[in-house]
Order: C-alpha cells, then structure tokens, then sequence
C-alpha cells in the first residue's frame, strides 16, 4: 500500500496517453501531475481523470437490462452470464446464416489486433475504414505505408526545423484530444522560423495562431490536397530521389495518371478555396524544409479513407516521411496475412462459417482486411 506516493502512470482521458504522475495516498489517488521526465504537461481534462476513476457512475460490472429500452432499468450478472448471452447471440447469428451482420467499428493497435482476430473467427464484418473517430485514416496509412503512423503516433513537432511547415487540418490540438506538450511544441516550432497552417471552416484558437488559416468546404479537405498533389507532380516539385527509392515500381505511373485531371481549378470547384490558393499551398510544401500533416475532424466523413489516401500520398511525394519534422513511422509488424502461433484452428470443423461476400476465401482466422 502507497502510504504517499507519486506513482508514474499514464493517462487515459483520450487517446494521447500523456505520461504522468500520480500522487497515491494509502491506496487513494489524491492528485495528478504532468512527468517531467516525460516534457511533464497535462490538459485540464487529464487533471479530472480522478473524477472518472472514483466516480459513482463508473461501470465496474456487467449489467443488464431489465425494463424496456431507454427506461435505464439494469441489474447486475456475473462475467460467466454476460459471456454466455453474448456467445448465444453469436450462435444464433451463425446459425441463421447472418453472422456477417455482426460488425466491430474499432482502432486496430497493431496488424494481429485480437479484437479483429475475433470478429474474423466469427465471420463477423471487421468496420474499419468508416467515417468514425479516425478509423479511416489509420486503414489509409496501412494501406499505404504497411503500419499506423499517425494513429497514437503524431507528427513530432519538436522536431521540426527552421522553414518546416505544420498543417493542421481540422485538428485541434490547443483545444482537445492531443498530447498535452503539442501546443507548446507547435508553439516553439513557430519561434524557431517554422510556418503553421490551419485548414478548417471555422476560425478556432489554431486559427489565430496560424500563419495562415484557410477555410474550407466542410469535408473539402481531399479535394484540396489532390490539387495541392497535381501541382507538385506536374510541376515536377515532388521527392523525385525519395520516390524513386521507397515507391513501388509502376506505383508513379498510376500516380501520374490518376492525377491528370485533379487540377487546381477544378479541385477548388470541390472544396471551395480559390485556386490559387491551392497553388501557394503545393508551392509552400515544395519550398519547406520538412512538412507535416495533422488532421482529425476532417476525417469524419464519408470519404475518410480519400482523405486519408491524399494525405499519405503529399507525405510519400514530398519525401516527409521519418525525417525531423516530417511524419515518424513506428516499428510495428508488416501488414498481413499474419498466420497466428499456434496455427489456428479451422473454423469449419469448430461448426463456423462465413456468410458474407468473402464467405469462401477464409478457413482461418488470420489478419484479414476485408
């Protein structure tokens, strides 16, 4: 038992998971702090996480309904009950044939996430790539980059150099759901000679501190970005160097042809910034030392995954990818198929089955994206 203690520990008021201390008082956490091993800052919601933990509204147990939907009547079952009514239902789904209609919408940690390991074993429908929280983003930087870089891994901004170029699009790191060091971080970046831009409709506290904020068409932002793309391309304003290294052969051509008709002028028929703002953009991510993208509301739409798509091809074509001020790539494992240890066991013989469009390709539950 702490009799009075600061314990390191990490908070989870949001995904940013900012190191901190806790000051622990016979088993009773009686403050919160920043670490400042860990550049020590915390936002205003990390310092009510103790509200959260001792809450009497917490859940603590499973509980289930007992009146009709929407009276809030519960009552409280043991964990062997609560699994045993989920894995009926599953069962009944299976049995009916509409085991596909059971669906997950979640964040993959890592490319052998137990969560879709199970969904998949299931024959359920792994929902990933919709317009919820930045699960769009996250399928579009695997897709392209074979891991998540910019899911709990944000671009490093204290590391970004004189003439680096941050843009934020309809992300909102001084206000909510960021580390709590970024603001500063964007902060002494801008001291150090680095340009900030804001792309968002409305004129919020990153606004006011942008070099230059640009509003835009409400999910405008990949139209945007494919003009910004087009420029740098038919300009001959890209990484040529850093593609010709890390892009997949023939993956430029189809780049190239894509492009063709994404032009400035008719992407701002989209997104409604002028052309020639478009324009100064690409020629802005051209000229910078180091350039990096952060974006998180502007990924709620329906067509997060383009977004996410343009976003991580601006990285890839201006070589902003591992480099101080660009975009860190972690070391997670490659993308799948991943074959579980031990092999997994077939699932036909287990009395599963698939029924949804893939229903013939999968005996296993390996990685799949499908």
């Amino acid at each position: 038992m702490h009799k009075n203690e600061w314990i390191p520990t990490v908070c989870y008021q949001c995904k940013a998971e900012c190191a901190i201390l806790a000051r622990v008082e016979n088993g009773v956490v009686r403050e919160v702090k920043g670490n400042p091993r860990a550049r020590g800052k915390m936002c205003v919601k990390g310092m009510a996480g103790i509200t959260t933990l001792y809450s009497s509204e917490r859940l603590k147990y499973p509980l289930k309904r007992v009146g009709e939907r929407g009276e809030g009547r519960f009552t409280r079952i043991s964990w062997d009950e609560a699994l045993d009514i989920m894995e009926k239902k599953l069962r009944e789904l299976r049995d009916r044939g509409e085991a596909h209609t059971f669906t997950y919408s979640m964040f993959p940690h890592s490319t052998t996430d137990p969560k879709w390991r199970f969904v998949n074993a299931v024959g359920g429908f792994i929902s990933t790539g919709l317009p919820h929280c930045d699960s769009g983003k996250i399928m579009a930087h695997l897709h392209t980059f074979g891991c998540f870089p910019n899911h709990h891994i944000a671009p490093m901004y204290y590391t970004v150099p004189k003439g680096g170029l941050m843009i934020l699009s309809g992300r909102h790191p001084f206000g909510c759901l960021d580390d709590a060091c970024v603001p500063r971080d964007i902060l002494n970046a801008k001291q150090r000679g680095a340009k900030l831009v804001v792309i968002d409709p409305i004129f919020r506290t990153e606004a006011a501190k942008a070099d230059w904020w640009i509003p835009i068409k409400p999910g405008g932002d990949a139209a945007l970005f494919l003009g910004v793309c087009h420029y740098l391309l038919t300009h001959n304003l890209y990484d040529k160097a850093f593609c010709d290294k890390w892009v997949r052969p023939g993956d430029m051509e189809k780049l190239m042809k894509f492009i063709k008709d994404k032009t400035p002028a008719k992407m701002s028929r989209i997104c409604e910034v002028p052309a020639k703002d478009i324009v100064k953009l690409a020629k802005m991510c051209a000229e910078a030392k180091s350039v990096c993208i952060d974006a998180f509301k502007s990924i709620m739409y329906g067509n997060a995954m383009d977004w996410g798509h343009v976003w991580s091809i601006l990285l890839v074509i201006t070589g902003n990818l591992d480099n101080p001020g660009g975009q860190p790539l972690p070391e997670i494992a490659p993308m799948a198929p991943v074959t579980p240890v031990p092999p997994a066991p077939n699932l036909k013989e287990l009395g599963y089955h698939r029924t949804g469009p893939n229903k013939d390709k999968f005996d296993h539950y390996n990685f799949i994206l499908e």
